[in-house]
């Protein structure tokens, strides 16, 4: 059996070998590499292959990836293949949420508007910004998607004592932690509610541009949106649009489309707006959650045993 990863250690290696004997583990260190050592792999641990890279993997049986969202590798051929996709869903959950609570953090006590003033040494008389600061504790918080991200988003905005609504659309059971959960057409009722929004579902048909010129103008003028999901879930012209007329407060955006923007894009320039490079997912820590996966899903996959973490292919997650 041949894995091929673009990631392991020594260590993680051995693991590996220990648990399939047989294993050849090849270790791609560039794309060349990776294009080159797929087309005999049966197993691919780590990246989300594009469909024009995946048609190069011709025996492949099972694809772990290293992240949640899969949406860049969903194509009519892969929904049809035998192929067994499995993602990491609940090992990047904590950071996602840290990242969004920060967003949500800046956004309410103003950092950008802080920090501009420092870079202009902000000791000179007459430059103190006088922004409007929010106070978090009552403030209702809106989360458009209810799986681990947004439940983890959940513990910490109860933390900080807000109402906590939800959309999700299994509505599965409802955590202490959030107040209401509706089903997706729920959405517009919850939207008018919330002083902030947090997009944190999956990227599907049925999400794509769900929030567009008429959700904006059911927000609340001081309402914020975070989007720490895919920049496809927000129609990006509506929402630049909400930002200059003052439809909405502003936004935290870690996802865009296209990412990154075009230079001359406005979100770029606006003082209500916080952009980060789609590093919402990333941690020092992630890995050390996703490799165990790996390998129990590997010792399952040896024993013909059902894996965990099975994406619906033709859902998107």
């Amino acid at each position: 059996m041949k894995i091929v990863t673009d990631r392991l250690n020594e260590q993680e290696i051995a693991i590996i070998q220990d648990i399939a004997l047989e294993a050849n583990i090849v270790l791609a260190a560039s794309e060349e590499d990776l294009l080159r050592e797929i087309e005999y792999a049966e197993v691919i641990l780590g990246p989300k292959l594009a469909p024009a890279q995946l048609a190069h993997a011709k025996q492949v049986k099972w694809i772990q990836v290293a992240g949640v969202g899969i949406d860049r590798m969903i194509s009519p051929e892969l929904v049809a293949s035998d192929i067994v996709l499995t993602n990491s869903k609940g090992k990047t959950s904590v950071n996602i949420a840290e990242h969004a609570f920060a967003l949500l953090l800046a956004l309410s006590r103003k950092i950008p508007y802080a920090l501009r003033w420092q870079q202009k040494n902000g000791h000179r008389e007459g430059e103190k910004p006088k922004p409007q600061i929010l106070e978090l504790a009552g403030e209702t918080l809106g989360l458009i998607g209810l799986g681990n991200v947004g439940r983890e988003i959940a513990k910490r905005a109860h933390g900080f004592s807000m109402n906590v609504l939800a959309v999700d659309s299994s509505q599965g059971d409802k955590p202490d932690t959030v107040t209401r959960v509706l089903g997706s057409d729920g959405l517009h009722a919850m939207l008018a509610q919330c002083d902030f929004v947090i997009v944190c579902c999956p990227l599907t048909p049925e999400t794509n541009r769900l929030l567009g010129f008429a959700e904006f103008q059911l927000m609340k003028k001081s309402a914020f949106l975070i989007n720490v999901a895919r920049g496809k879930i927000v129609d990006q012209t509506a929402l630049t649009e909400a930002l200059q007329n003052g439809a909405i407060a502003g936004a935290g955006l870690d996802v865009t489309f296209p990412e990154p923007l075009p230079p001359d894009h406005p979100l770029w320039a606006m003082d209500n707006v916080i952009l980060t490079p789609h590093w919402a997912g990333t941690s020092p820590k992630s890995w050390d959650r996703v490799f165990p996966l790996f390998c129990e899903n590997l010792r399952r996959y040896l024993a013909g045993e059902p894996l965990l973490n099975v994406v619906d292919k033709a859902r998107g997650y």
